[in-house]
């Protein structure tokens, strides 16, 4: 049928190849009529553009169940394993971000108010992390529809939101001495969906320390709106006073809000305005001038951060923004858990995950094959 000459491995598994053109060109891979080649015993059906569902033992029913017939009943194991898969990443990464967000809310309130013990950051890590798992599964799930439309922005945004929210409650509750309650989660609930409507940080004119004073200021009174309405909320489900609970919630999202900026900046450093060309960066936070830089001096996306120092380069930089992409597309705890997981076979089995040949594979695979 004139299709081009494909090269494959098998991975162990008789119904499980591996399947690369040379050229690394997906419009390479077979000509505009659709190819079907045997390879005993597996049929691989590859159309043009590509397309997940068409690749695989079960191509030949394009994995549709409703419409056709799948024999080997293999289909639902091959449908169910990535959806699981990507879940369980989500959770991960969330629960790693949660983690972090928590401690650093907890540390930095906590030298504030002299209160702080390793134990109680111990215990915000670890709640942290819960609730940043339960947010990553949302998060995951919701990315399965679709990321990019309106609805599937405030989707993420809701469900980082409560990640924050919970981070902010989590972590000044353990500081106050109060308990962690049923109220105060559906507070982080109602937190996350207002979260996701207010405006976040963009970069301004101006230095270094303009923009991260400008950065805590903003996240401290955004958190502190947040934090009023989640404690109100927290307050009424425990059946407390409603007032009070608005006030301590303003408080602690307040508190809440400065300690992960802070964090944030000090970490990664401060944002600074960039452009290039005609391509919307209106969600992106560049950053530089942190702790990051000064002991790994490399680039890095963490979410909508890209963090560079002075020597970053046009093409790192667009190697960056496909990492952006792939955030708005997979949604921030798959792509956060993912990121984290390729750099742990980097560092530790020396898997190079920034071959461009494997951009199927893996998400700094593709940054390198898409870069200009």
């Amino acid at each position: 049928m004139g299709c081009l000459k494909l090269s494959y491995h098998s991975t162990g598994s008789p119904s499980v190849l591996r399947v690369v053109h040379s050229s690394y060109k997906e419009e390479s891979i077979c000509p505009e009529t659709l190819c079907e080649e045997k390879i005993a015993p597996v049929y691989l059906r590859i159309e043009p553009k590509k397309n997940d569902q068409n690749i695989g033992v079960n191509g030949y029913v394009f994995n549709n169940p409703l419409k056709y017939t799948d024999k080997s009943g293999e289909l639902l194991f091959a449908f169910l394993v990535p959806i699981i898969g990507k879940v369980a990443t989500a959770i991960i990464g969330g629960a790693i971000i949660g983690a972090a967000a928590s401690s650093a809310t907890y540390a930095v309130a906590g030298g504030i108010t002299g209160n702080f013990s390793w134990n109680g950051l111990g215990r915000s890590a670890l709640y942290g992390a819960v609730a940043g798992g339960i947010s990553g599964g949302l998060s995951a799930f919701g990315a399965m529809s679709s990321t990019t439309s309106a609805t599937g922005q405030f989707f993420q945004k809701s469900t980082f939101g409560v990640l924050k929210a919970s981070a902010s409650q989590i972590g000044t509750d353990l500081i106050f001495g109060n308990k962690i309650t049923l109220g105060g989660m559906a507070g982080a609930i109602t937190g996350g969906l207002i979260s996701a409507k207010l405006p976040n940080w963009k970069a301004i004119q101006g230095g270094w320390a303009a923009n991260a004073a400008g950065e805590i200021a903003h996240n401290s009174i955004k958190g502190g709106i947040v934090g009023l309405a989640s404690g109100a909320v927290g307050a009424a489900v425990n059946g407390e006073d409603v007032g009070r609970g608005a006030i301590f919630g303003l408080r602690n999202g307040a508190l809440g809000g400065f300690a992960q900026s802070a964090a944030m900046v000090a970490t990664f450093g401060a944002t600074y305005k960039m452009q290039m060309g005609s391509r919307d960066l209106s969600g992106v936070n560049f950053r530089r001038g942190g702790v990051y830089q000064s002991i790994f001096n490399r680039e890095v996306t963490w979410g909508n951060n890209i963090v560079t120092n002075s020597e970053t380069s046009m093409s790192t930089y667009s190697h960056e923004l496909v990492h952006y992409d792939q955030y708005l597309r997979l949604g921030w705890a798959n792509f956060q858990g993912r990121g984290i997981y390729e750099q742990f076979l980097n560092s530790i089995f020396g898997v190079n995950v920034y071959d461009p040949s494997r951009y199927e594979d893996y998400l700094e695979a593709e940054a390198s094959y898409k870069q200009e």
